[in-house]
């Protein structure tokens, strides 16, 4: 399990995200393009926007590896991070997909 956290696209954590020494991860949440009713599509907020990209960041890693288990793609995940992200007094990793995918081996 990953507990992610969001940020904006300017790399500042979220006014409404939850934040604490539980959170793993930081990945964008604010203004994603997400579908609504009737086939319309707006921006959205929220870390529920934030979590599937580290869920396709998984995914990902697992389709190259897929004898990896759960636990050695969090740490490639978590340890992959080039920058970070202070909310709340701590500091978080933030999410890098590219770097992420290129330690699989």
């Amino acid at each position: 399990m990953l507990i992610v956290a969001s940020c904006d696209n300017k790399k500042r954590f979220s006014s409404f995200s939850d934040a604490g020494k539980a959170v793993d991860i930081v990945s964008p949440g604010e203004g994603i393009w997400s579908f609504v009713l009737d086939g319309e599509y707006e921006a959205c907020s929220g870390t529920s926007m934030a979590a599937p990209f580290v869920t396709g960041t998984a995914a990902l890693i697992f389709s190259l590896d897929n004898s990896l288990s759960a636990c050695e793609v969090k740490d490639i995940i978590i340890n992959s991070s080039t920058e970070t992200v202070t909310g709340y007094g701590f500091e978080y990793p933030l999410l890098n997909v590219g770097e992420a995918v290129s330690r699989v081996k």
